[in-house]
């Protein structure tokens, strides 16, 4: 650096100021780069955290897109684990396992749903899949615990007009009817006039074909 002439700036309080500057620059030019490529670091990294964030959802709606086989989505489910793709990919491998008669498979699938993302709203669907897969493989006792305590304990959700045709179900596989009517004649109450209304019809049917009820029983269940 050229010498500066502080004589000639010595009345000059800004060009004295920019000299004594430049001087502790001259002197700590090391920890002045070392500060601006600490700080360059950051903002980068900074910016790419915040640019990663945006594109992550399209990303992993692509991914679960594209994703054809078990392995692919096993794969969004690693990757995407904190986005909407990863219980999407559970609840699509669970339902291809189904496709496939292999219903324990399918079971762990939804349960890994159901613990991992809680509050994800395919958490009653996955909970009454579950259920259908307990059924099939006649685990009645185990299908009836997720139906009763996990499904129709809280009602509030969009599964338990669904869950409790089910428990109707499972009551008639295990020829307990008196139970069947009960639980019919309360889904009933609540769905027989909404737009599930003729989801139960063929039920009803089956179970007054089962136990016996005259129409008359079933026309005092229904009312």
């Amino acid at each position: 650096m050229a010498d500066i002439n502080r004589e000639e700036l010595k009345h000059d309080p800004i060009a004295e100021y920019i000299v004594h500057q430049l001087a502790k620059i001259q002197k700590h030019w090391r920890q002045v780069v070392v500060g601006v490529c600490i700080a360059a670091v950051v903002i980068i990294a900074v910016a790419y955290h915040f640019s990663r964030k945006e594109t992550v959802p399209q990303k992993a709606s692509l991914a679960l897109a594209q994703a054809r086989t078990p392995d692919a989505l096993e794969g969004v489910v690693r990757a995407y684990g904190g986005t909407f793709a990863a219980p999407a990919a559970l609840a699509e491998l669970g339902r291809v396992a189904i496709m496939e008669t292999n219903y324990q498979a399918a079971i762990g699938y939804y349960q890994r749903l159901v613990a991992e993302y809680p509050k994800d709203f395919l958490v009653p669907a996955a909970l009454l899949s579950v259920a259908k897969c307990y059924i099939e493989l006649e685990n009645y006792s185990d299908a009836e615990t997720v139906l009763r305590r996990q499904l129709l304990y809280d009602r509030n959700h969009y599964a338990v007009a669904a869950a409790q045709l089910e428990l109707v179900s499972l009551l008639v596989a295990t020829k307990r009817y008196g139970e069947a009517w009960d639980e019919l004649q309360a889904w009933d109450q609540t769905f027989r006039d909404s737009q599930f209304g003729s989801l139960a019809d063929g039920l009803r049917e089956k179970l007054m074909r089962l136990s016996g009820a005259s129409t008359n029983l079933v026309a005092q269940q229904a009312s």
